[in-house]
């Protein structure tokens, strides 16, 4: 998928400069916090260590819902930044979410300085298939943290609870909160992505979702065939996408039309 491209393009930015062995400690520390938290919690954590590309799977006792070894006192190590064993669970169109909204929780970050990264987290509700072959909700939030010069990020901590809403709702009501004030960030503060398309490209691709083909656009809007077909080729330029349908489905997910 080419989101996962332009995620990873951005989980490993800069981290040529930084030194494995300073990360040790910090690592050591972590792993001894995600154990208490999935011990506590009964959570699933997911501590992912950007500068190896390794992640290490701790699970409470909500992984006997899913078919995983509930064993706090050990870790999974995998050679991924992605837990694909668990992400084989998720719906596939939450999953496709989730990973939208990390891509513009690390746009929102960037903007941010070193003191402010902390303070953010994502916040999500997706559906998990259980042992019993039906999905559950479960509440997710991924937490993203740098170096000491908030330059490249180190580590990233996904976690898995039990959500106490069941209900079932469209989409994964994804959101970036602010943990000091405990409210979600509005929309317009971290949608970077809002100016990818012009007016224009936006206006095809609204036609193209239609089913329109690029001579009834080009009559729609009274341009020519080669402009419309000039405008479908940026779109899925900026885009990142391979052809029409992806475009309109990944536009739709980042709010662009």
């Amino acid at each position: 998928m080419k989101i996962i491209q332009e995620l990873e393009s951005i989980l490993f930015e800069g981290q040529d400069s930084l030194n494995v062995d300073e990360s040790r400690g910090d690592l050591d520390c972590y792993l001894r916090i995600i154990r208490s938290y999935a011990e506590v919690e009964g959570a699933i954590v997911v501590l992912s260590d950007l500068l190896n590309s390794k992640s290490y799977i701790c699970v409470g006792i909500l992984g006997r819902q899913f078919g995983l070894e509930s064993d706090v006192s050990r870790f999974t190590e995998i050679e991924s930044i992605w837990e694909d064993e668990i992400y084989s669970r998720i719906e596939p169109e939450d999953l496709f979410q989730k990973y939208i909204l990390e891509l513009k929780y690390c746009h929102f970050l960037k903007k941010r300085g070193v003191a402010g990264q902390s303070q953010y987290c994502t916040d999500s509700r997706m559906r998990m298939m259980n042992i019993h072959g039906q999905y559950q909700y479960v509440n997710h939030q991924t937490i993203y943290t740098y170096d000491s010069l908030g330059g490249s990020l180190l580590f990233g901590v996904c976690i898995y609870k039990s959500s106490l809403n069941q209900g079932v709702a469209e989409g994964i009501n994804g959101r970036i909160l602010d943990k000091q004030v405990g409210v979600a960030v509005e929309f317009r503060e971290y949608n970077d992505c809002s100016d990818l398309l012009s007016v224009r490209e936006k206006e095809v691709l609204s036609y193209i979702e239609k089913g329109l083909l690029s001579k009834e656009i080009a009559e729609r809007l009274q341009i020519s065939q080669n402009t419309v077909n000039r405008h479908r080729q940026n779109i899925l330029q900026k885009i990142g996408v391979n052809n029409s349908f992806e475009a309109v489905r990944l536009a739709k997910a980042m709010d662009l039309m």
